[in-house]
């Protein structure tokens, strides 16, 4: 989940990557800040996401402490529970793109397409 949020006073959007996750945080990121001008949905095979977690794992620069097969599981269904209601939450009031996610590449074109011109 990619939510994009315009600071007028800057005249830029920022990007904010798995942010907000719970209604808590969505609420707070409407009264604290901005509210979402729209937000990008990355469709992704549950397989390739647990394999890309655990190939960056793998990684001294980019892996966490817990890129393992237990705690991947764990946060992707946490993920699910809990943005559950954010999504239906947004989908109600603002432009929600869902793409593909599946490969790298498609992943950063989607980024660039919807930084650069903003979500339709």
């Amino acid at each position: 989940m990619v939510v994009l949020v315009t600071v007028p006073e800057e005249g830029r959007t920022i990007l904010l990557d798995g942010f907000p996750l719970s209604e808590a945080q969505a609420q707070l990121l409407e009264e604290q800040l901005y509210s979402p001008d729209g937000m990008l949905l990355l469709a992704c095979p549950e397989d390739v996401m647990i394999q890309r977690v655990l190939t960056r794992g793998k990684s001294p620069i980019d892996g966490r402490s817990d890129d393992r097969n237990m705690s991947v599981l764990a946060r992707i269904t946490q993920f699910r529970y809990a943005c559950a209601p954010v999504m239906e939450r947004y989908r109600k009031i603002m432009a929600v793109t869902d793409a593909d996610g599946t490969t790298v590449d498609e992943v950063r074109t989607h980024m660039l397409v919807h930084v650069c011109h903003g979500i339709p």
